[in-house]
């Protein structure tokens, strides 16, 4: 009696689990926000840049790019998104079917009917400094993240890192004049 009181409750337990379906998820947000304003974004992203001393990384992509999506992935990965935190503030674009923001791509040299996703490097001072165009994108990706991470941190040449840490000292410097007594203040000029 107990055997045949297990295999019933082996049978049940099996035919509950098989009809239930696959386990879902909670659903992810898509990588590319469709609604927003990618001018507003942008002015926006180059005036904290200005401000935190960092460069903007303008992303052009779109949500049915599979590459797109796996860029992504890897901008919220700890190594790339560590160093994207530090060094600079990130727009991602959508583009649509290549139909939205190609305003904002052209304005900062993008090639977006290249390929995507397409980046470009802009400092704060809303000037276009590198290009890195679909086909690029989709190598640096092939060799690995850790490939696409030098790459971002090469791409912060001797002179854009010596400024980037200038700015970053500057900020240093007038967060320390604030925290000081007004008669202190003129010593630091």
């Amino acid at each position: 009696m107990i055997r045949l009181l297990s295999h019933f409750v082996f049978v049940m337990f099996f035919f509950a689990t098989a009809h239930a379906g696959p386990v879902k998820s909670p659903a992810k947000l898509p990588a590319f926000d469709e609604l927003a304003d990618g001018t507003r974004d942008v002015r926006a992203a180059v005036g904290q840049a200005a401000a935190e001393g960092r460069l903007v990384m303008l992303v052009f992509g779109a949500n049915w790019s599979a590459e797109s999506r796996g860029f992504d992935e890897d901008m919220n990965a700890a190594d790339l998104g560590s160093l994207l935190a530090l060094s600079y503030v990130v727009v991602k674009v959508d583009v649509g079917r290549l139909k939205k923001n190609l305003d904002v791509a052209a304005r900062y040299g993008v090639p977006v009917r290249q390929g995507l996703p397409a980046v470009a490097l802009v400092s704060g001072e809303d000037r276009t400094l590198m290009v890195v165009d679909g086909p690029k994108m989709e190598e640096l990706r092939r060799e690995g993240r850790p490939r696409v991470v030098r790459f971002f941190d090469a791409a912060l040449n001797p002179d854009q890192r010596a400024w980037l840490i200038q700015q970053q000292e500057k900020q240093k410097l007038d967060r320390l004049k604030q925290g000081l007594p007004e008669q202190l203040r003129p010593k630091f000029n």
